[in-house]
């Protein structure tokens, strides 16, 4: 595994500790279809988040959140519409029937790790939610 598939890996474990931590309830991880993938997508207070990670350490030339591009906006909305298509008894909000269903959003989990970092210095890592949609 590549040292930055390594560094995602970690950024969405320290991200889903920090969802638990904040009470919220992880529905499924690294969904997949053919618009792209989810990272994380949670349940809190009858509201599904939608969570993309983007891990950076703190030296890094850019932040994370100037990764998501409009094209990967476009693919994380496609793709949340594609899960909530698939859960039964969803039903995406209309006029007629918006008080049945669930509302939803589309956020960026932003994560900076110290420069030196090791295992024991996960207190200090910035983490950042965004919304995005």
């Amino acid at each position: 595994m590549k040292n930055t598939q390594n560094i995602g890996r970690m950024g969405e474990n320290i991200a889903v500790q920090h969802l638990i931590n904040q009470k919220f309830d992880i529905i499924a991880r690294n969904f997949y279809c053919k618009y792209g993938e989810i990272d994380i997508i949670a349940e809190k207070n009858n509201t599904i988040y939608f969570f993309e990670v983007k891990t950076r350490y703190e030296n890094s030339m850019n932040h994370p959140a100037e990764s998501i591009t409009y094209q990967k906006q476009q693919h994380l909305i496609k793709s949340a519409l594609t899960f909530l298509d698939r859960q039964p008894g969803f039903r995406r909000a209309t006029p007629r029937c918006a008080a049945q269903t669930k509302s939803w959003r589309i956020s960026l989990i932003g994560i900076l790790l110290p420069s030196r970092f090791t295992p024991a210095s996960l207190e200090t890592s910035e983490i950042e939610i965004i919304d995005i949609y």
